[in-house]
């Protein structure tokens, strides 16, 4: 893919990527009640749509093997307040609890999710710094 995107730029062109942490690698309570509803409903594997999730090779070293030079990688973080909804939003945005993969334990997982989160919140936001990887190329100048 890296290399179709090489092809389609222009001379000087660049690339940036950006990595971000998960709520799956979360080291917060909430993050971690998350997860363990996750896997209550859909067992103890990471998903990832159909199958299990596995760890592919990093950006970095993808870029490495192509035409692409002076590869550069910088992190930044960011302070991010959830509310239940942002978190279940974005668990359904996901290939590992989407609404197709929860399929008909939707409901039951989302009522388990909800009251596991409140107890926890007392109406406050859920807290989390995300993590976040920039890795920035480009296409040499001709």
């Amino acid at each position: 893919m890296a290399e179709l995107v090489y092809d389609r730029l222009e001379a000087g062109g660049g690339l940036v990527l950006i990595a971000g942490g998960a709520i799956w690698n979360g080291k917060q309570e909430w993050e971690k009640v998350v997860v363990a509803t996750i896997q209550k409903w859909l067992g103890p594997e990471r998903r990832a749509g159909g199958g299990v999730f596995e760890q592919g090779e990093l950006h970095q070293e993808v870029l490495k093997r192509t035409r692409f030079d002076s590869i550069t990688t910088f992190d930044v973080a960011a302070e991010y307040d959830w509310t239940i909804e942002d978190i279940l939003g974005y668990l359904y945005s996901t290939s590992f609890s989407s609404k197709r993969v929860l399929g008909d334990r939707i409901d039951a997982f989302e009522k388990d999710l909800r009251q596991a989160l409140a107890a926890l919140s007392e109406g406050a936001a859920f807290k989390q710094r995300i993590e976040f990887t920039a890795i920035s190329t480009r296409k040499p100048k001709a």
